[in-house]
């Protein structure tokens, strides 16, 4: 039997916290190091997509990854809200990727064409079609990219959980 690790984690952001978390379930000491305030740098500034398709322009490493990370959200977002008593704010509504010009057209086109390929569900929805989904938008919008597996988390409730999953699982210096 192999003795308890201890194990330093950089940052004490969210994605530190729950770092951390794993390996406190693990059997891991854990200490995490922040240089600021616990959550102000990274996920302070993230939007709280979990985009595997929006944040890839190629299929590659990066994209199975996403996928895998986004097949795991729904039992993480579950687990996290019945630990911390944390609602997540976990969505999985789809994402729009709004394009404003001809080229970015284009680029969603060659991009749908890869996703389609790779049997992953996009669609290129004309400026009527995007108007009907969601009403409302400027002038400047001529169309979108939907991408109804990605999800999203709400960046208040994550903020939320990340406070909670500080000040239970993670201390730090």
């Amino acid at each position: 039997m192999s003795r308890p690790q201890h194990v330093v984690v950089l940052g004490a952001g969210l994605l530190g916290c729950v770092i951390a978390r794993q390996l406190a379930k693990a059997g891991c000491t854990v200490t995490v190091l922040e240089k600021a305030v616990a959550g102000a740098e990274s996920s302070s500034a993230a939007a709280g997509i979990l985009g595997a398709q929006a944040e890839n322009d190629t299929p590659g490493p990066n994209l199975a990854l996403g996928l895998r990370s986004r097949a795991l959200w729904p039992a993480f977002a579950r687990e996290l809200e019945a630990e911390s008593g944390v609602a997540v704010g976990y969505r999985a509504q789809g994402i729009l990727q709004l394009l404003l010009s001809e080229a970015d057209a284009a680029h969603a086109a060659e991009r749908l064409g890869w996703m389609q390929a790779q049997g992953l569900s996009a669609e290129l929805l004309d400026r009527e079609a995007l108007l009907a989904r969601q009403p409302g938008l400027g002038v400047e919008v001529r169309a979108a990219l939907w991408l109804p597996d990605d999800h999203a988390v709400d960046r208040s409730e994550e903020r939320r959980v990340g406070k909670e999953c500080r000040s239970r699982w993670s201390p730090y210096h």
